[in-house]
């Protein structure tokens, strides 16, 4: 039976390669850079702790189990908690323990966190959390998808669809009139809203103005929020990443929002806030943004203050095989914040979570 131990800096390598079968089958992956990233990821983040670590099952032919562990401070609710966040639980194949996968499990919510939670389980891994006493947010897992262009969605389909490069021909030549005739069913009026690009740490700054109640947001200082915004920088199969402030034409910053255009395709919202009773003007703002950017749609994390400014659009939620599952610690205030999170009753922005890391697609 192999030995479930903290994960050491020189497990890496063997992790990686670990996770590239597992994860990446192919070729042009690059084990050196993978490594480096795994190591800044899990090793180099502002808040490691020992106490939160890693895990590895380790058995006579080397590493065969794998779970990783980032501890992030969180508010949620206004009440700072430890959290733990879990992700790339992976197992070799030709592993002969079934329950090696469980008692790594098992580890990591023994640790010193108040809350272990995931956004990225597999069902897999949701029947394993659920086992295990985790709790399932439903409605947190869900994604609204906000179209924008209805020639360029199409495009992205076929694209995703089908290889054919032909076929692919065929529907760019429909693009543009799609667009044309569906702006204005698709798209809003424009707005009195001023869109601006700004630092990191004015996203960071706005979480203060908005308040906690029915929000998590990442418990760190400046130089920890920029840290996060630069890994979430380095999700290059998205694009650039725009990190953007809303201003009212009175002159007061309505809204905040990080998210990457990503040009004829599926713009991903990373983070979106709004001040209350501005949420579908800057919404509507952040439309327009995208779509002068070339976005076909957006995307975003299931959130209970857009549901009204969402349900005005032609938009729709979709469940991925991507779920929200938080498992609380001993105090009452941990298991509070978990009733919370698995009711959808507070908002989640995706870097509350394991989204923002790069293992979702990227190329190494």
């Amino acid at each position: 039976m192999a030995d479930i131990r903290p994960c050491r800096t020189e497990d890496l390598e063997h992790v990686v390669r670990l996770f590239l079968r597992s994860f990446r089958k192919g070729q042009g992956h690059s084990v050196t850079a993978a490594t480096a990233y795994f190591q800044r990821l899990y090793f180099a983040n502002p808040w490691y702790d020992e106490a939160m670590p890693s895990l590895v099952a380790d058995g006579p032919g080397g590493i065969v189990a794998f779970i990783g562990v980032v501890p992030l401070p969180v508010r949620v609710d206004g009440v700072p908690l430890r959290v733990a966040i879990g992700g790339n639980l992976m197992v070799d194949p030709s592993v002969q323990d079934p329950m090696v996968a469980a008692r790594l499990l098992r580890r990591y919510f023994a640790g010193a966190q108040d809350l272990a939670f995931t956004d990225t389980a597999n069902e897999h891994a949701l029947r394993l959390w659920s086992s295990l006493g985790g709790r399932v947010g439903r409605f947190s897992s869900m994604r609204w998808v906000l179209p924008l262009r209805a020639g360029a969605l199409g495009l992205a389909g076929v694209r995703r669809a089908s290889s054919n490069r032909a076929l692919a021909a065929l529907a760019r030549t429909v693009v543009w009139p799609a667009d044309r005739l569906s702006r204005s069913r698709l798209l809003p009026v424009a707005t009195g809203i001023t869109v601006h690009e700004v630092a990191p740490g004015v996203v960071h700054d706005f979480a203060a103005v908005v308040g906690d109640r029915g929000y998590a947001h990442p418990h760190v200082d400046a130089v920890g929020f920029d840290w996060l915004i630069d890994m979430c920088r380095q999700k290059q199969q998205f694009g650039p990443l725009r990190v953007l402030r809303f201003d009212h034409p009175d002159g007061r910053d309505v809204g905040v929002a990080a998210y990457y255009p990503n040009a004829g395709g599926l713009g991903q919202v990373l983070l979106l806030q709004a001040r209350e009773g501005a949420h579908a003007e800057v919404l509507d703002a952040l439309a327009l943004d995208a779509a002068a950017h070339g976005a076909a749609a957006l995307v975003g994390q299931a959130d209970a203050r857009l549901m009204v400014a969402l349900g005005q659009r032609a938009s729709t939620y979709v469940q991925r095989n991507e779920f929200v599952t938080v498992l609380p610690g001993r105090s009452p205030e941990a298991v509070a914040a978990a009733t919370r999170l698995s009711a959808g009753d507070v908002s989640l922005s995706r870097l509350v979570g394991e989204w923002w890391t790069r293992m979702q697609g990227d190329v190494f």
